[in-house]
């Protein structure tokens, strides 16, 4: 079997990477990563280089790697700049390093694709090894594989293990949105329903739409929204309208649009993504201050959604232990690293593995915030 690297999913081809592809995560399917590279949110000047994988056998591909060299450590949302300085205490470059992620997307799912789902134990070892000796030729200092679906996807590498903390939406067969408060205390219950009553009660009408059905207004809209969001937070917005232009193109029919709508204007919303079981919230923002909006637009109306569908599933996004008291649950996450300095690893390990502790330890008390009834606990 041969490894190679692509500087663009172009160079591999939409028949052969949607041949291997996981349909039911959109994110790693060559719409959603083709949209990126497109529009200009991945590639010169963004931080993120792709540098794909494939493994191959004979003229066959059998094997898939969305990979990116990156010069820093945005849009990842597994953090590790405390290891990039540590590097730099010591005058040695952490950048550039190999990221095995979709970019922007902090959503578990497969970080491979395989032609034949057994194969992996076979095919493992030589990423491994192709990775190390790209990283030895290239002064590439390590690998990160984030937010993959499997805790163990890279055992037997000797890879570092990180463990995360995510909140999710699990659908257990509810009839509507009604019989799921049910299972709340009331009094958390009440809160729930005094949140939603707040935005009807500012003249909010909040509406769900298809991206297949939008309108040209609408995109526009929900991109502008977007935009506020991250001008407001940090100033930088990784992607340009390019970008919603392209997803439009490419999977208009996995897009789900939320909007929030007062005396006739368009005046929030939120981009969700459907998979095969699981909605993904993704991007949101609002012009004016609507008190509870966020969570009508970003966490209600993604559960109807669900229960209406039967999705199995709802990732609201990274982050906000306020979703806690609105009944996600807190979820593990894993992502998966190699550091090809063997000091620096082991300070690393060391601090992975306190992390790990840590982690663990939040997770049993985010258990214990959830609104649900003792008799729903059971």
């Amino acid at each position: 079997m041969k490894v190679a690297f692509h500087p663009s999913i172009a160079e591999i081809g939409r028949e052969r990477w949607d041949g291997l592809s996981d349909h039911a995560y959109p994110f790693i399917s060559y719409a959603f990563l083709s949209a990126l590279e497109d529009s200009g949110a991945v590639g010169p000047g963004t931080g993120w280089r792709p540098l794909h994988l494939s493994v191959s056998e004979g003229e066959d591909i059998v094997a898939l790697l969305p990979l990116y060299l990156k010069h820093d450590s945005w849009g990842e949302f597994v953090f590790d700049f405390s290891w990039a300085n540590l590097f730099g205490q010591y005058g040695c470059a952490y950048y550039p390093k190999l990221v095995n992620a979709i970019p922007f997307t902090p959503t578990t799912g497969p970080r491979y694709l395989l032609a034949d789902q057994s194969s992996w134990s076979l095919i493992c070892p030589l990423v491994a090894d192709a990775l190390a000796d790209l990283a030895d030729r290239h002064q590439i200092s390590s690998f990160h594989s984030l937010f993959h679906r499997d805790e163990g996807c890279w055992r037997g590498t000797g890879f570092m293990v990180r463990h995360g903390c995510q909140f999710h939406w699990h659908n257990r067969g509810y009839r509507d949105f009604a019989d799921y408060l049910d299972q709340f205390t009331s009094k958390r219950r009440r809160a729930v329903l005094k949140e939603r009553a707040k935005v009807r009660d500012q003249k909010v009408h909040v509406r769900r739409i298809l991206g297949a059905e939008m309108t040209d207004d609408e995109w526009r809209c929900l991109y502008r929204f977007y935009r506020l969001t991250f001008e407001h937070k940090s100033g930088y917005v990784p992607f340009e309208e390019a970008t919603f232009e392209a997803l439009r193109t490419q999977m208009a029919d996995r897009i789900l649009g939320v909007f929030a709508e007062k005396a006739g204007c368009l005046m929030g919303g939120a981009l969700l993504v459907v998979g095969a079981n699981c909605l993904y919230g993704r991007y949101w923002g609002a012009q004016e201050h609507i008190d509870c909006l966020h969570f009508e637009v970003c966490y209600y109306q993604g559960i109807e959604y669900a229960i209406e569908q039967k999705i199995d599933r709802f990732e609201p996004g990274a982050q906000g232990e306020f979703k806690i008291l609105r009944g996600f649950e807190p979820v593990a996450t894993w992502s998966s690293h190699e550091i090809y300095h063997p000091t620096f690893k082991s300070a690393i390990a060391n601090f992975v593995e306190m992390e790990r502790r840590n982690v663990t330890s939040y997770h049993r008390e985010a258990q214990n915030l959830l609104p649900f009834s003792l008799k729903a606990r059971r």
